[in-house]
């Protein structure tokens, strides 16, 4: 099942897409610094900007469920340095037990876009292609590994047009779209990144 969205019918969609695979990249913090927001310093963390990550442990004296102190969107500060914005951890324990509490950086590693075609289609349930996206809707960030999608509500509306042999449109609005995003590899072989549901209009 696709992940479903609710728009208003004045409202944007704008989504920013990564892509990532199921292993997993562990980076040793070697400093974290009880503040708002949340500062780590985790020598070649190789996370991006806006990356979901997680902050683990492995031992005591942390009360936290599953080993997991925070998760959320990483800042990055530098090479070294990232910033949690959504966590306050101004109560936290001193930036110096971390060493022994193995305190660890986990998020998906990136897949690599480099060469490969990013294909945006919108339809509908039933598969009817109603749109294929290109810049200005489509961006794609391939050093940022982020697929970016943003839909104004004119284009949103303007979905439903058909043209009748006078030349004429006639609007049918679209209050339910489906978002498909895949890949083709430089070797041809297509693979699916994301699809969603949007729903527009009222509850």
């Amino acid at each position: 099942m696709p992940d479903s969205l609710r728009l208003s019918d004045d409202a944007s969609l704008a989504l920013a897409v990564r892509w990532s695979s199921a292993t997993l990249v562990y980076r040793p913090v070697t400093e974290l610094h009880p503040a708002a927001p949340l500062r780590l310093t985790v020598p070649a963390h190789g996370a991006s900007e806006g990356e979901i990550v997680q902050v683990t442990h492995d031992a005591p004296p942390w009360d936290t469920k599953n080993g997991v102190l925070a998760s959320g969107q990483v800042m990055v500060i530098d090479a070294d340095t990232l910033e949690l914005n959504a966590i306050n951890a101004s109560g936290w324990h001193a930036s110096h037990r971390c060493r022994e509490d193995h305190i660890t950086l986990v998020y998906r590693k990136p897949i690599d876009m480099t060469g490969m075609s990013i294909i945006v289609r919108i339809r509908e349930a039933k598969g009817h292609v109603l749109a294929t996206l290109a810049a200005p809707e489509l961006d794609v960030d391939v050093a940022g590994n982020r697929i970016n999608i943003n839909l104004s509500p004119a284009f949103m509306d303007a979905l439903g047009d058909e043209a009748c042999g006078h030349g004429h449109h006639h609007r049918h609005p679209v209050p339910r779209f489906i978002v498909d995003i895949d890949a083709i590899d430089t070797g041809g072989t297509r693979f699916q990144v994301a699809e969603y549901e949007v729903v527009r209009g009222k509850p």
